[in-house]
C-alpha cells in the first residue's frame, strides 16, 4: 500500500494534481491510472523471480561417496533447501546405519521425495516377482561408457536398470505404496508428496498411480537434448550426453518417453505427458505443467552426472534470468545429482551453485520443490506483456 501510495504521489506530481481528480474529487483521471498501471507493471516485473531447485537423487545402493556428498552439502550452505529423492532400498538391503547416514546429510530446509530403482530386495519386500529385463544397463560396458554402475554383485542383475514400466499396474502400485510407506517410517517424515522415478522413467500408469496414491508433484520429466545433444524433432541427435558419453538404451528410453514421439506400448506409454504438453517434447527451457492433478516439475538443468554448466546448467540459468525480465512471470530450474556419483560428477553442480551465490542476484532464489506449487500461483495474478518470448 505504501508503494501504490508513492506512486499516486509521483503520477499526481507528473500530471498536475488537477488532472488527479476529475470534478467531483474522488475518481482519477484516465492519464493518472495510465502512469500507475505501468508503476504496477514495473512492480509486477521487478517482483518476478528465477526460482532454482536442487535435487539429489539416492539410488539406494550404497554410501560409499557419502562424503562427496556431505561435503557438497556443507559448501553450498546449510540454509540452501535441497530436495533428496530417496530410493528406500537402502533399508531392504539390511544396512543397519542406513538411516543415520542419511540423516546425517539432511538439513532443516530439506525435504525429502520418493525416488525408486527396481532393486531385487526392495522388489521383493514389496511382495512382488523380481524381473531381470528389460534392462537398460544391461549392456557391454564398452558400449555405456557414461553409465558407471551395470551390474550387481557378482554379476548378477541387481534391478537398478529395471525401469519401474517394466512391471505391470498392479505391481507397480504395490511396489509404490510399499515404498513410500517404507521411507515414511524409517525416516520419520509425516508424508511425502514428491516423486522422481528412477532413470526419469515415468509412463502413464506411473502418473496414475502415483496420483492415487498421494502424490502431487513428479519431477521425472528431462530434456532429451541432455542425453543426445542435438535431439530435435526432426533428428535423434548424436546419443551422447553432455560429456560426449554414450548411454545406450537408457538414452533411447528417455527420448522416447519425453521426446515428441507418442508412445503407446506400456513400457514407454507417455500419451498423457503429450496431451499435457501440447506433444512438445520437454526441453532445456520447459516449465512446470498440469498432468491430471500432479504438477510436472521438469529436471530442465538436468543432473550433473548427465548434464554440464556450460552446455545446459549456465544456458538454462542465462534463459531465465532473460525471461523473468521480459514476461515478469517467476521462471523455474531444477538441477542436481546423485548420491552415489563420484566427486568428478557433484563438483559441476557444486561450481554451478557457487558462481549464482557470488552473483548474489536478489532475481535469484533457491527453493524446495513442494514451494513450486505456492509460487506458481504467483504467475496467475502477474500482468503479462505483450507478444510471445
Amino acid at each position: 500500500m505504501a508503494k501504490a501510495a508513492l506512486l499516486l504521489f509521483r503520477c499526481k506530481r507528473s500530471h498536475g494534481v488537477n488532472a488527479t481528480y476529475q470534478e467531483s474529487g474522488d475518481l482519477l483521471s484516465n492519464s493518472v491510472l495510465n502512469c500507475l498501471l505501468l508503476r504496477i507493471i514495473i512492480i509486477l516485473h521487478s517482483m518476478a523471480k528465477l526460482y532454482i531447485c536442487i535435487s539429489v537423487d539416492w539410488e539406494g545402493e550404497h554410501f560409499k561417496n557419502l562424503h562427496d556428498l556431505a561435503h557438497l552439502r556443507k559448501s553450498i550452505g546449510v540454509d540452501t533447501p535441497v530436495t533428496h529423492f530417496i530410493c528406500p532400498s537402502y533399508f531392504t538391503i539390511k544396512d543397519k546405519q542406513a538411516v543415520k547416514k542419511i540423516e546425517s546429510i539432511l538439513q532443516p530446509v530439506d525435504e525429502i521425495g520418493l525416488h525408486i530403482h527396481c532393486y531385487k530386495s526392495l522388489i521383493e519386500a514389496a511382495e512382488v516377482e523380481f524381473r531381470t529385463q528389460p534392462n537398460y544397463y544391461h549392456e557391454p560396458l564398452e558400449v555405456l561408457s557414461g553409465v558407471k554402475q551395470l551390474m550387481g554383485i557378482n554379476g548378477k542383475v541387481s534391478g537398478r536398470g529395471v525401469p519401474l514400466s517394466a512391471y505391470n499396474y498392479n505391481e507397480i502400485q504395490k511396489i509404490v505404496r510399499f515404498s513410500k510407506k517404507l521411507l515414511i517410517e524409517k525416516l520419520g517424515f509425516e508424508d511425502i508428496n514428491s516423486f522422481r522415478a528412477g532413470g526419469w522413467i515415468a509412463t502413464d500408469e506411473i502418473f496414475n498411480i502415483i496420483t492415487n496414491e498421494g502424490f502431487e508433484i513428479d519431477s521425472s520429466a528431462v530434456p532429451p537434448e541432455i542425453l543426445s545433444n542435438g535431439y530435435t524433432k526432426e533428428s535423434s541427435g548424436n546419443m551422447k550426453d553432455d560429456y560426449g558419453d554414450q548411454n545406450g538404451l537408457f538414452t533411447e528410453m528417455v527420448l522416447k518417453i519425453w521426446g515428441y514421439q507418442k508412445q503407446t506400448e506400456a513400457l514407454y506409454e507417455n500419451l498423457l505427458f503429450h496431451a499435457a504438453n501440447n506433444h512438445v517434447a520437454i526441453n532445456r527451457k520447459s516449465q512446470p505443467f498440469q498432468i491430471g492433478n500432479i504438477l510436472e516439475i521438469p529436471n530442465n538443468g538436468g543432473l550433473s552426472d548427465f548434464a554440464s554448466v556450460s552446455k545446459t546448467m549456465r544456458p538454462v540459468f542465462e534463459h531465465g534470468l532473460e525471461y523473468i525480465e521480459k514476461t515478469g512471470q517467476n521462471y523455474f530450474m531444477t538441477i542436481g545429482c546423485h548420491q552415489e556419483g563420484g566427486y568428478e560428477f557433484k563438483y559441476p553442480l557444486l561450481e554451478f551453485v557457487h558462481y549464482i551465490q557470488k552473483l548474489n542476484n536478489k532475481s535469484v532464489e533457491f527453493v524446495r520443490i513442494s514451494d513450486v506449487p505456492e509460487l506458481m500461483k504467483m504467475n496467475s495474478n502477474n500482468l503479462r506483456t505483450s507478444g510471445s518470448f
